[in-house]
């Protein structure tokens, strides 16, 4: 969540999204997502890749999702 705070300044332009890959039980889906962005403070724009890893209860059948960020500190620091 602390790294989140980094995009509080981001200006979104697009993003893509690969297909979700299910295990063999459908429990676990994982997928990536590439952010097209761009900060006020350095108006290139750069692109980050999000890693969602998603888990099913299967009692509940509720999901819960974990996301890691690739270069996010480095975009923080321009």
């Amino acid at each position: 969540m602390q790294r989140m705070k980094t995009l509080s300044d981001a200006r979104f332009t697009g993003y893509e999204s690969a297909e979700v890959e299910f295990d063999d039980g459908n429990r676990k889906a994982t997928i990536e997502v590439v952010y097209t962005l761009y900060l006020p403070s350095n108006p290139y724009e750069t692109e980050i890749t999000e890693s969602q890893e998603w888990t099913r209860d299967l009692v509940m059948n509720n999901w819960q999702v974990v996301s890691t960020f690739d270069r996010l500190a480095e975009l923080a620091s321009n």
